[in-house]
């Protein structure tokens, strides 16, 4: 898992990326990434990948996306589930 240091580091990194206005709390989102267990370099390419816009785009209701919308979305897709 990853240290708050650097989840820091991926939210700045990533604070550009096309989905980031789409989501209620983009820190949660790398949060969610770290704990199943995808490293550095995996959530910094999953955070600018269509998959964060796909996510958010499925979300259900008129709400922002949420990190329990993105990880629904990487569950499926992802050989990573633990």
């Amino acid at each position: 898992m990853l240290t708050i240091k650097e989840i820091n580091e991926i939210v700045e990194q990533t604070s550009n990326a096309y989905s980031v206005d789409s989501y209620t709390s983009w820190p949660e989102c790398v949060r969610m990434l770290s704990r199943k267990n995808f490293n550095k370099f995996e959530i910094l390419s999953i955070l600018r990948s269509k998959w964060a816009r796909w996510a958010a785009d499925s979300s259900e209701g008129s709400h922002r996306a949420t990190s329990e919308d993105l990880e629904k979305f990487v569950n499926k897709f992802s050989a990573k589930d633990v």
